[in-house]
Formats: structure tokens, C-alpha cells, sequence
């Protein structure tokens, strides 16, 4: 009776391992580009169009360069404002 339980067990865990090591590979294969993005922030993945076909560009996430030129931007203005709010 042991054995036939050990048996269960052990297939029961190479079934929840196959499921595990899946959802793994799917979740990695959907955050694999902004890693690729971080981990080499000269490379700017894939390539673009400036102009979208029938506003696909509204729709484009924007990438991580895009990103920090808008934090800088806004750090601009944030500091702008606190230039004038001490005066």
C-alpha cells in the first residue's frame, strides 16, 4: 500500500512541476523584451515606426528611453516650480 501511494505521489509531483515550469516559461516570455531592454539600455529593441498604421502609435507602450526622458522632463518642471514657489 506504501508503494502505491509513493508512486501516486511522484507522478502527482512531475504533473505540478510540468505546470509550474509552463506558467514560468509563459510569464518570462511576456517580461522578456523590457529585460532584455534593462539589461542593455543601449539596444533599443525592437524597431519602431514613428507613424503608426491606422493609429497604432496611440496604442504602443512606450519603451524605457522613452520613459526616462519623461521623468527627466518632469523633474524639470518639478524643480521649476519649486524655484518659484521659494521666491
Amino acid at each position: 500500500m506504501k508503494n502505491s501511494f509513493s508512486i501516486i505521489s511522484m507522478i502527482l509531483m512531475a504533473v505540478v512541476m510540468v505546470i509550474v515550469l509552463l506558467l514560468v516559461a509563459r510569464a518570462w516570455t511576456s517580461v522578456a523584451p523590457t529585460a532584455m531592454q534593462i539589461a542593455t539600455p543601449s539596444n533599443s529593441g525592437l524597431e519602431q515606426d514613428e507613424e503608426g498604421e491606422d493609429g497604432e502609435d496611440a496604442q504602443r507602450l512606450p519603451t524605457l528611453n522613452d520613459m526616462r526622458e519623461n521623468t527627466a522632463e518632469h523633474a524639470e518642471q518639478l524643480e521649476k516650480a519649486r524655484q518659484q514657489i521659494d521666491q
